[in-house]
């Protein structure tokens, strides 16, 4: 009996440091960048899919109000998400972790480049990057996505 409760100590205490690991996103989806500039439009279609999507669990960005779950969601105006480049962003609103459901199959990709277009407006000193475009004059109407690490 003492060997089950010491089981149950050892795995409870592990258990949470498990899950506090950090996110590590693969290095191919690091530079992933949106095909379109964030503006007010972009910005405010985010806050409503934010609205919908992350409220419940990450808060209000800025007031430090997400659900004391473990790991905790975090606020995502706070540094630690913020200094998350876009597509490390993209990819963790994409493929989800643990209690973070992926969105992937709920969102579309301009619908997550707008969620993160609000959350990045939480930055005052975000300055995106967009993909360049190509278009290329061997297939009439082609337009090429070109991303540049």
């Amino acid at each position: 009996m003492r060997q089950y409760i010491f089981v149950l100590l050892l795995i409870q205490l592990l258990i949470p440091d498990l899950s506090a690991q950090e996110w590590v996103v693969p290095a191919d989806k690091k530079g992933k960048l949106s095909s379109f500039p964030f503006n007010e439009e972009t910005r405010k279609a985010g806050e409503k899919l934010y609205s919908i999507n992350c409220l419940s669990c990450h808060g209000t960005p800025g007031k430090a109000n997400y659900l004391p779950l473990v790991p905790p969601p975090g606020d995502p105006a706070t540094e630690k998400i913020q200094k998350n480049s876009d597509g490390e962003i993209f990819y963790k609103l994409s493929v989800g972790r643990g209690q973070m459901p992926s969105f992937r199959s709920v969102l579309t990709s301009n619908d997550i480049w707008n969620v993160i277009s609000f959350l990045r407006s939480f930055n005052a000193a975000y300055k995106q990057q967009v993909m360049p475009v190509i278009t290329s004059t061997a297939y009439p109407g082609a337009v090429i996505g070109l991303l540049v690490s």
